[in-house]
């Protein structure tokens, strides 16, 4: 969060200023009079009021202060307030300078069973470097402490709680990133293809020479040292191990391997982006009933979903009705999950997009990057609503050409979640019987049916390449 404060002015009206300050609390960024000597005072135009506004804004440092005069600005502009900012300045505090370290203090509690137990006592936090000594000798002075509290004098012991807090330090977090995790994963991936016991031998030496050094970097400082080293060793076999296994063990080869980090790479992308993208937002704000919202509207459009794919596997595809083969709700369900999953993929991936867009404030003004966010988002919808349909049509085709070629060759179909097609031969058990779109081929012929529905049996015939269809009490199926 970043906090700018701007000057803007005002038309010295109850009815404009009341209506700025409306404005300015609909983005909940208070707002006061500008309390400044006359001098100042004399850069206002005549009829115009001063107002100071602190305004609050999440994404990127850059950009920060001409993002928020654009917020500003773009809404006075839509709203026809005669409000202008003059001033606007970066007043965040940057607590990454500053360094604190956390104490916790334990106090002696012994049990008959654990006589040398510790329980909680007070938490204080200092700044500077961990100086846990001098806080000890603090506790026994009664102005030491900034609350008084019962029990101060007794058995205490003082630990340090984690490490001294910086801040995140984005340039450290990616030289560290680079120094120690990048290098050590590329190091167990490469050492796959050294032949005999080399990949071992750089195993060993990786655990020997960086597990103190790993160790104390997400260790708590004043942990044992057993405990420092276990932790960095577990580091290093874990960044060593994973990208190992995936090139050692794989059938694939390793360049042809590797193509499937790409997918984790965008997943990073796309989950980064839309936590950007609906953070402070009322989607974050309204979660808690908006989500389970859906599971209803789910639960009626996923199975339309799922009969749609069918009718067009069955009907398009055999001309059977749809609703002459029985199918589980289940299967309706799970005939949408690839469909379903491959929209929301896109749709996150392009949501992911608009939240780098959102980041870097290139989104909620005029210029072409607003644009461009909100073309995207728009994309992002529609391919929401259109791709579980058209992707669920397309694969309910293909399967039905596939069981099509099937048949022909005399093989069972693969069967399309709950519409099992089955070869049989009929034979009728009169000498005449109606029999629609017949005749009836002969009794030696394969026919593709998918099971009885009432009194009628769909067949479909794949020398004809026509579906027929006739009384189940007057014929006789038998698989050939």
């Amino acid at each position: 969060m970043h906090r700018v404060r701007i000057l803007v002015a005002v038309i010295d009206d109850p009815e404009e200023i009341r209506l700025a300050e409306q404005l300015l609390g609909e983005l909940d960024w208070p707002a006061r009079e500008w309390d400044a000597p006359e001098a100042r005072r004399r850069a206002l135009d005549a009829g115009r009021k001063g107002m100071v506004v602190e305004a609050h804004l999440r994404g990127n440092r850059h950009g920060v202060v001409r993002a928020v005069v654009r917020t500003v600005e773009d809404r006075a502009k839509d709203r026809r307030i005669g409000m202008w900012v003059l001033d606007a300045v970066y007043v965040g505090h940057d607590h990454s300078a500053e360094t604190t370290t956390t104490y916790e203090v334990k106090r002696r509690n012994p049990t008959w069973y654990r006589p040398h137990t510790y329980v909680e006592h007070r938490v204080l936090t200092r700044p500077g470097a961990p100086r846990a000594s001098e806080v000890g000798r603090q506790l026994t002075d009664s102005e030491g402490m900034l609350l008084d509290a019962p029990h101060d004098a007794g058995d205490l012991a003082v630990h340090v709680v984690g490490r001294p807090s910086q801040g995140f330090n984005r340039h450290q977090f990616l030289w560290d990133l680079g120094r120690y995790y990048a290098p050590l994963a590329l190091v167990g991936g490469a050492s796959s293809l050294l032949p005999g016991y080399w990949p071992w031998a750089t195993l060993v030496v990786a655990v020997l020479s960086l597990s103190w050094t790993l160790g104390e970097d997400v260790q708590p400082v004043g942990r044992p040292t057993h405990e420092r080293l276990a932790v960095g060793a577990f580091v290093v076999l874990v960044l060593w191990v994973s990208p190992f296994s995936v090139f050692r063990y794989s059938e694939q080869e390793p360049v042809a391997e590797a193509v499937w980090l790409i997918p984790l790479v965008l997943t990073g992308f796309a989950v980064a982006g839309v936590w950007w993208a609906v953070r402070g937002t009322w989607l974050s704000r309204t979660a808690h009933w908006t989500v389970p919202a859906l599971v209803p509207v789910l639960a009626l459009v996923l199975p339309w979903l799922g009969q749609l794919q069918h009718a067009v596997y069955l009907r398009d595809g055999f001309g059977i009705p749809a609703d002459s083969v029985a199918i589980p709700v289940s299967s309706l369900y799970a005939a949408t999950l690839l469909p379903l999953a491959t929209a929301g993929a896109l749709f996150l991936l392009l949501a992911g997009s608009v939240g780098v867009f959102r980041y870097m404030h290139w989104l909620g003004g005029r210029d072409q990057p607003a644009v461009v966010a909100q073309g995207l988002l728009f994309v992002g919808v529609l391919a929401l609503l259109i791709t579980p349909v058209w992707l669920g049509v397309r694969n309910a085709g293909a399967a039905a050409a596939d069981a099509k070629g099937a048949a022909r060759d005399g093989r069972a179909p693969a069967a399309y979640f709950g519409a099992e097609g089955r070869l049989m031969c009929v034979r009728p058990l009169k000498a005449k019987i109606p029999v629609f779109n017949g005749p009836l081929p002969s009794g030696d012929r394969p026919l593709l049916t998918f099971g009885a529905s009432g009194d009628r049996l769909w067949f479909w015939d794949p020398r004809s390449k026509e579906a027929l269809s006739v009384r189940a009490e007057d014929v006789s199926a038998e698989r050939c």
